[in-house]
């Protein structure tokens, strides 16, 4: 679920990068054009995120004990960066 749920506010950010991108590249062009876009890019991620969320729960059920100590060494991994 951590290991999830981490993935999932990666791809927000990742998604809400690529947005402000988008706006600022195509602030020049018509509306019509950066609508097209928009809707685009979002069914592009709406795609990712159902791959990843697929391809999580199999992993899931796969590796848990994988995914555990890796979840175990990013817990580890942000806890020095949040002393620092």
């Amino acid at each position: 679920m951590m290991m999830m749920m981490m993935m999932m506010m990666m791809m927000m950010m990742m998604m809400m990068m690529m947005m402000m991108m988008m706006m600022t590249k195509t602030m020049t062009m018509t509306m019509t054009m950066t609508t097209t876009m928009m809707m685009m890019m979002m069914m592009m991620m709406m795609m990712m995120m159902m791959m990843m969320m697929m391809m999580t729960t199999a992993l899931s059920l796969l590796f848990k004990r994988r995914i555990l100590i890796s979840e175990m060494s990013v817990k580890i991994h942000l806890l020095k960066h949040s002393r620092v």
